[in-house]
């Protein structure tokens, strides 16, 4: 019994030793696009804000629609 106990914990720790450093390169993955996720939302938070800011203003000129002619916006 005692031999075989040793035996596992030998070979079950080695075992989950490797995970542990087979899975921080995953942990750092999923830190990293936590981080990329909250970038993303801040910047898209921040446009939406500066969208509904300017739709607020009916300035067109500060619009900066580049495709649409000023004219076709004031028509519009």
């Amino acid at each position: 019994m005692t031999n075989t106990s040793e035996l596992i914990k030998l070979y079950c720790g080695s075992h989950l030793k490797y995970h542990m450093t087979e899975h921080e390169s995953m942990r750092e993955l999923n830190k990293e696009m936590e981080n990329v996720k909250y970038h993303y939302q801040l910047k898209e938070r921040a446009l939406f804000d500066k969208k509904e800011k300017l739709f607020r203003e009916k300035k067109l000129d500060k619009w900066n629609c580049s495709s649409v002619p000023f004219a076709d916006l004031l028509k519009r």
